[in-house]
């Protein structure tokens, strides 16, 4: 059981062909229009060349971004994930083109909806640069790591910018209001919409911009003028000082602090849980005493989840303790029933390795499933046995004539549910993957714990029973 749990690989909800994509496109700092629809242009003749695919439809939003819908299960050999990844080979050849694919969750409950399979913050109270420093080791170390790959940073000072200084001196001598100058470059660099103009039945939006082609770089504000309160028309380029500089589009932060965001999608042999432990390895012998790291995204959303189901686990475990407990008015029968739970876990963590499942919320949630089906077994012979020798009947013998008496009854309900069951463990199609590995762990679970409580409930009875004073019937 242990070697099972240790080696099986952990996730917040499995992977699931949902037959559907989306590919967000990062574009070169201060790549205009053209150049990134070219770009796209490229990508959608890529979509197009893959049988896999049905339909596609690319959009240059705030970023580039593309829809993917795959041909219908019975129409395709490839599974979504086998798609993405002949997709990515083909992808990392394009020049210029940095695709990074995302296949939705089929529940969809994560808190960050950024499309990355694992999200790091790291953070400090120190500066930026140093954050710097650390996001490149950390994205490094990450890069050279099998199972990560799109390793990304969002702190790397390589965006193009241009800080504007007005002279105080210039502007005071001739005049001219600042506010002046600030709507002025606003106006006809960003352009601005002033009146609407009806032709023909039809609107047109009148935007006051400076001509395209003076757009294309920094001699165009050489043909702007700005009016002083004496009237005359100042050249702005005599009041205005232009200087490209690298920089930060934008300083996140998180918790309070400082941060920079460490973004990577995962292969499919290598889940969140496994990025998380490397991760915990990594980052104590990369962090100064100010810095910290946290994660954020499906990985936060993995260790909430784990750390709750848990702590269901526990409650189910004392809960259904206490209500037995209660029924039998005792605190030793509960003990002797519950004493194939941990057998029945370990027989579905065996058979979800042996088939190649993992650890996520719908095996978790099979697991408490099978607290109450398999506690059942251990009430019927439990009960049975202790009516025997309320009846007078000698220790061990109550003990073999309800271990007898109970096996049809207990073999019966076993099949039941078994059999029910079997459909889940066999899924296939949309949503299967879930399916099967729950439908996996009730019925390993039911297999083991009902062979295991044939032979451990009477073992278990003989030597914990006997602590339990014997109780005669009225007729007796």
């Amino acid at each position: 059981g242990i070697f099972a749990f240790s080696s099986l690989q952990q996730e917040f909800l499995p992977a699931e062909d949902i037959g559907y994509f989306d590919g967000n496109v990062t574009p070169p700092k201060s790549a205009s229009v053209h150049y990134i629809n070219k770009q796209m242009q490229q990508v959608n003749n890529v979509y197009a060349k893959q049988p896999e695919i049905q339909y596609y439809a690319t959009f240059v939003l705030t970023s580039p971004t593309s829809f993917i819908t795959l041909q219908p299960w019975n129409k395709r050999e490839l599974s979504t994930q086998e798609v993405v990844n002949a997709l990515n080979k083909t992808m990392d050849k394009l020049p210029g083109v940095d695709v990074n694919f995302n296949i939705p969750d089929a529940v969809d409950v994560t808190s960050d909806s950024d499309g990355n399979d694992y999200t790091l913050q790291l953070m400090t109270t120190g500066s930026y640069e140093s954050l710097q420093a650390l996001s490149d080791k950390v994205v490094e170390a990450l890069k050279k790591k099998t199972g990560f790959f799109h390793v990304r940073s969002n702190l790397n000072f390589n965006n193009l910018r241009y800080e504007l200084t007005i002279n105080r001196d210039e502007v005071a001598k001739l005049h001219v209001d600042p506010k002046d100058i600030a709507t002025t470059i606003s106006t006809m660099i960003g352009g601005k919409h002033k009146t609407d103009l009806q032709m023909g039945g039809n609107s047109y939006r009148v935007i006051l911009q400076m001509r395209e082609q003076d757009l294309k770089n920094l001699s165009g504000v050489d043909k702007l003028y700005v009016r002083n309160a004496d009237g005359y028309n100042v050249p702005l380029s005599s009041l205005i000082e232009v200087t490209p500089s690298i920089g930060q589009s934008s300083l996140s932060h998180f918790m309070h602090l400082r941060a920079a965001r460490v973004t990577a999608q995962l292969e499919n042999n290598f889940s969140i849980g496994d990025a998380i432990d490397f991760t915990n390895l990594l980052l104590p012998q990369l962090i100064k005493p100010n810095e910290r790291f946290s994660f954020s995204g499906k990985a936060s959303d993995f260790l909430s989840a784990s750390s709750d189901m848990n702590l269901m686990f526990a409650l189910s475990i004392i809960f259904i303790y206490l209500i037995l407990a209660a029924q039998f008015e005792s605190f030793i029968d509960p003990l002797i029933i519950l004493f194939t739970v941990p057998l029945s876990i370990v027989g579905a963590l065996v058979c979800l390795k042996l088939f190649g499942g993992t650890l996520n919320t719908y095996t978790e949630i099979g697991m408490i499933t099978l607290v109450g089906l398999i506690s059942k077994h251990g009430i019927l012979i439990t009960q049975f046995a202790n009516d025997l020798r309320a009846q007078g009947i000698p220790f061990v013998d109550a003990i073999i004539q309800a271990s007898k008496a109970r096996l049809r009854p207990i073999i019966m309900t076993t099949l039941a549910m078994i059999l029910g069951t079997i459909p889940l463990a066999l899924a296939t199609g949309p949503g299967g993957n879930s399916h099967m590995q729950i439908g996996i762990v009730v019925v390993a679970g039911l297999l083991f714990g009902t062979i295991f409580s044939l032979f451990v409930v009477p073992v278990a009875y003989f030597y914990l029973g006997r602590f339990k004073p014997e109780r005669l019937s009225n007729d007796t």
